[in-house]
């Protein structure tokens, strides 16, 4: 248990040897229910469903139950009054819910939408069996909140805006300009998956060849080590003088930048909220990843190529255009709206 006033317990990655049996036991049974199901079914629905068998046997549903099983146990100790786990749309959290209702019918499970909601996220907008669903949704921001609203499934689920850590705030000094700025900085910000940080890098690396005069910040995710990107690819091992390594907090690069190449990355959503101007690296024919999908005007931009790049950054005198400034004012409010301020009050309503 923990230091100061915040115990804290922290989940074992391997339960006891009963419990593990458990778990395959259960992942078995089900894996086969899946299969005998799609021995009548054809297309679409055969292969879903055998998809669906597969997976009930890999390692990350067995996490699933592990956690479920760890949470179940600490409720029947703590008996407590409410669960609060994160809405993702994870089965550990519905796992969870189960669990805890199962040695404490009475309890209150709240999930808190913490994250942007990505344009084809499905799973938490469904209502599953009551014992799985939360008895109440607590969500990070405004657009969030309309959002869950206006799904028919969660129509009986109360939801209350409860605001988020990462509200706007604003990082740049009053007498700083982003449209003054001397030297034009360019963010780069994967998400924290090698394949995502390989990809930005090698397009901001090509960008960066293309426009010598302007810098480059690479800042990873913390879960990523550049050591072993650079491992894996030999064209990050010598880096032009134009590309910084961050070793800086994210205030403090967003500081110093105009721009910022992303994908998927929510951190995109902080450097917009302080005026910087997002530029979405789209792949051809994929679905896209970007959290700020919904926002459709000049200010945010999507690029295929560097050549792109290079003239959106090369222009950039237009960023100080009557036309678009009243696009990025637009732009920054719906950051604003992704995660409003935290109000601790909320949870005084969750009874």
């Amino acid at each position: 248990f923990g230091d100061g006033m915040t115990p804290h317990f922290i989940l074992l990655k391997k339960l006891k040897l009963k419990d593990e049996f458990s778990i395959l036991c259960r992942l078995i049974k089900e894996s086969i229910r899946l299969r005998r199901l799609s021995i009548n079914k054809t297309g679409l629905s055969k292969n879903v469903l055998l998809k669906a068998s597969n997976e009930a046997l890999s390692q990350s549903s067995a996490n699933n139950f592990r956690i479920a099983i760890q949470i179940q146990s600490l409720v029947k100790k703590i008996r407590p009054k409410f669960i609060v786990v994160t809405h993702e749309g994870y089965a550990w959290e519905r796992l969870s819910f189960s669990m805890a209702r199962s040695v404490c019918p009475d309890i209150c499970c709240i999930g808190y939408q913490h994250a942007a909601i990505t344009r084809l996220q499905h799973a938490i907008f469904r209502s599953l069996a009551k014992e799985y669903n939360p008895d109440i949704i607590l969500t990070a921001g405004t657009v969030a909140k309309k959002r869950l609203e206006d799904s028919i499934d969660l129509k009986k689920i109360p939801i209350y805006l409860l605001g988020s850590s990462r509200s706007f705030v604003d990082f740049r000094p009053s007498n700083k300009s982003i449209d003054n700025s001397d030297q034009i900085t360019c963010l780069v910000l994967p998400e924290g998956v090698h394949s995502e940080c390989h990809l930005l890098f090698n397009f901001s690396l090509r960008c960066a060849l293309m426009l010598p005069s302007v810098k480059f910040i690479w800042r990873l995710h913390p879960l990523v080590s550049y050591r072993d990107l650079s491992r894996k690819n030999s064209k990050l091992q010598r880096l032009p003088e134009n590309i910084i390594l961050s070793n800086s907090s994210i205030e403090e690069d967003i500081v110093r930048s105009q721009f910022s190449i992303y994908r998927g990355s929510t951190a995109i959503i902080t450097a917009l909220s302080s005026g910087i101007q997002p530029i979405y690296l789209c792949l051809q024919n994929e679905m896209t990843i970007d959290p700020l999908f919904e926002l459709d005007n000049k200010w945010r931009k999507i690029v295929t190529t560097s050549e792109e790049v290079q003239k959106l950054i090369v222009g950039n005198d237009n960023l100080s255009s009557d036309h678009l400034r009243e696009d990025k004012n637009i732009a920054i409010g719906y950051a604003k709206s992704l995660f409003t301020p935290m109000n601790h009050k909320t949870l005084l309503d969750c009874k």
